[in-house]
């Protein structure tokens, strides 16, 4: 038994040795990226799209469609609560202005291998639960195994490609790959929620309900009607609120989510001023349901954005293993039928404009009519 005890000892001893040696070698980072360098350095102190001095009070209250019976966002069972992800916090963030890049949050430093087989966190020593204890690497790998034993099928997916988690500190951890130059997954592990551990030895993960849960977020769930509306309230004591993926955002002291059934109640509801802020993707509303007292008095502000991003697009995609649909003639005499114009002139007020391809209004936009000579040879 002697000899099994020291040769346990001496494997494991060895194993985190070796881990911690290997891991050692890549420089540490506050950021990643799936292919750019991180525009922001370690010495910013905000996203250039916030405002770090913007006014720390008043009360936004928002809509949504639908009900909620559940706090959980990352469990099949129930329908979680708008507004979640301002009370879990991650172990790093995504800056909104970058393609694929993610900082530090929860995480205070990375080490990413060169060849993506393995990631390495070292957390926050500041970074606390809202009950005031601290958030260790023990609770990293107890919220690792939690979702991939318990959580959405796609988080099991995921998480099911790594192949060891490897605390090598109370706020050290390292997790390797089965393998590697996986691009996204250092990215998918680094927006991971993490739990305390403690508190979810004692309550069940995988039941959808209304008890609010022991979180580390900017917010906390202030009370709630159930299927009705939610209020966040700002935690004051929030550890991470000076961080860069964090200075001048979460400005507003309370966040309520209205729950409405359908568009026409929520349309009712926002003339009545139940709520602030309202996104209109109806073009014909757009149009003609906005001259109520409270716009033409200015109460309520209209106004349109540019896009300066991709936005999908509405259209029709053939079955070309179909007989019917091999026929090029076949398709092409169907898009003529379908005359974009008219409908957008008829329908749409001429609010949409017609795309050229799948990478509309982004970097990769082939904005000239024809294939270059460079990209037919890739054809």
């Amino acid at each position: 038994m002697k000899f099994l005890f020291y040769f346990g000892l001496f494997y494991l001893l060895n194993h985190v040795f070796f881990i911690d040696s290997f891991c050692s070698q890549e420089p540490w980072v506050h950021a990643i990226s799936l292919y750019d360098t991180p525009k922001y350095k370690t010495n910013d102190q905000s996203f250039d799209y916030v405002n770090p001095q913007a006014p720390q009070k008043g009360h936004l209250r928002l809509f949504t469609y639908g009900t909620f019976d559940s706090i959980n966002p990352y469990i099949l069972k129930g329908m979680p609560a708008e507004g979640h992800y301002l009370i879990f916090d991650t172990l790093m963030k995504r800056a909104m202005d970058e393609s694929l890049t993610m900082y530090g949050r929860l995480a205070e430093k990375i080490q990413l291998a060169e060849d993506r087989k393995w990631i390495r966190f070292k957390l926050h020593p500041t970074a606390r639960f809202h009950d005031g204890t601290s958030i260790t690497a023990e609770d990293v790998a107890f919220s690792y195994h939690l979702l991939k034993e318990k959580g959405r099928p796609y988080l099991r997916y995921y998480y099911q490609q790594i192949q060891s988690v490897d605390i090598l500190g109370a706020h050290d951890i390292c997790f390797t790959y089965i393998k590697a130059n996986h691009r996204q997954l250092p990215l998918l592990i680094g927006n991971m929620p993490i739990f305390s551990k403690k508190y979810y030895e004692k309550n069940a993960f995988d039941r959808a309900n209304l008890t609010i849960p022991l979180t580390s977020g900017p917010y906390k769930i202030d009370h709630l009607q159930a299927g009705k509306k939610i209020t966040y309230k700002k935690n004051a004591d929030y550890w991470g609120k000076d961080l860069l993926c964090n200075k001048g955002q979460y400005n507003f002291d309370q966040i309520s989510y209205l729950y409405y059934r359908d568009q026409n109640a929520a349309m009712q509801g926002f003339v009545k001023g139940d709520y602030d802020f309202r996104e209109e993707t109806d073009p014909a509303l757009w149009a003609t349901g906005y001259n109520f007292p409270a716009v033409k008095k200015n109460y309520i502000v209209k106004n349109d954005f540019p896009i300066r991003h991709s936005m999908g697009m509405l259209g029709f995609v053939f079955n070309t293993r179909k007989n019917l649909f091999k026929n090029k003639n076949i398709r092409k005499a169907i898009h003529l039928c379908v005359d974009f114009n008219w409908i957008n002139k008829t329908f749409f007020r001429n609010q949409y404009r017609k795309i050229q391809g799948f990478f509309s209004n982004i970097e990769g936009e082939n904005t000239s009519s024809l294939p270059s000579k460079q990209e037919r040879r890739y054809n």
